[in-house]
């Protein structure tokens, strides 16, 4: 009964324009307390058959193919399409030019288990990769596949990056900065922290579903000193119907889906930002 209630207020507001106005911060909390929700709980794999066919939890394909989990267990995200190789596969031509460019240092925010962290550190060999969350089970999940991939003593796996960290950025050393933290970009990427990132490469993940000017700020704060590109995520029953790996080819297309799908809330942009004067 009470969720009927709620569900015809929400439309109710959702057609007012009186009423929408004032209700909007209230909307953007609850995104965001949704979107934090699903990033501090290690998801649970539901299809069986699925994990059958896919057989051990190694990437299949992409750029970190090769890359070995413990098991079928991520945080903040879909395992499915990691174990495949098709995660965020619209920046995979992004992540092989990032991979050649051998960057000394790679700082991840919103690690979680360690998916880019210990995929560029099986694939810069001489990288020192700096990771950063602040949900313990992904600290402790990306402890442990740095082990079994043996890059650990190239990892330093730590808490929070705040906006102080960023004076810790050795200016000398050529620096990829990857983000993906749930709508806290638009707090820590700030005029203050410009002096300090505007010589290294930025991958931000923007999170407009929780604030939708964050995307837009962020394009007016680094576009004086960095090259911007923008890329859009694809939505997943296009990826069902056009994505090809040879261990998706005797599946149906609802299959598919589920291995496929990174059940993202809306269609979200990442801002990738290259320093105009290095």
């Amino acid at each position: 009964m009470i969720k009927k209630i709620l569900e015809k207020a929400a439309k109710y507001i959702a057609g007012s324009r009186v009423l929408l106005k004032p209700f909007t911060p209230l909307i953007y909390l609850s995104n965001h307390i949704q979107a934090n929700k699903q990033k501090t709980q290690p998801e649970t794999i539901a299809d069986p058959i699925l994990v059958k066919h896919l057989g051990a939890p190694v990437v299949k394909n992409g750029p970190f193919k090769g890359l070995v989990y413990p098991s079928y267990q991520s945080v903040g995200s879909t395992i499915f399409p990691k174990i495949i190789g098709s995660y965020e596969a619209e920046l995979h031509q992004t992540i092989e030019a990032f991979i050649q460019k051998n960057f000394d240092i790679i700082i991840d925010i919103g690690c979680a288990e360690g998916y880019y962290a210990i995929g560029f550190a099986l694939k810069n060999k001489n990288a020192k990769i700096y990771a950063y969350d602040t949900d313990e089970t992904a600290r402790i999940l990306c402890d442990e596949m740095s082990k079994l991939n043996h890059v650990e003593g190239r990892i330093s796996i730590k808490n929070e990056f705040t906006p102080d960290s960023f004076k810790e950025i050795d200016p000398s050393k050529k620096t990829l900065l990857i983000c993906d933290c749930e709508g806290y970009e638009a707090k820590l990427f700030n005029a203050d922290a410009l002096p300090y990132i505007k010589d290294i490469t930025l991958l931000i993940e923007t999170h407009d579903f929780i604030d939708p000017e964050i995307s837009i700020n962020l394009q007016k704060l680094l576009a004086g000193t960095h090259k911007l590109e923008i890329v859009q995520t694809i939505d997943d029953l296009l990826k069902a119907k056009y994505y090809k790996y040879p261990e998706l080819e005797s599946l149906t297309l609802q299959q598919r889906k589920e291995i496929l799908q990174e059940k993202r809330p809306a269609i979200m942009e990442w801002i990738i930002a290259s320093p105009k004067f290095i």
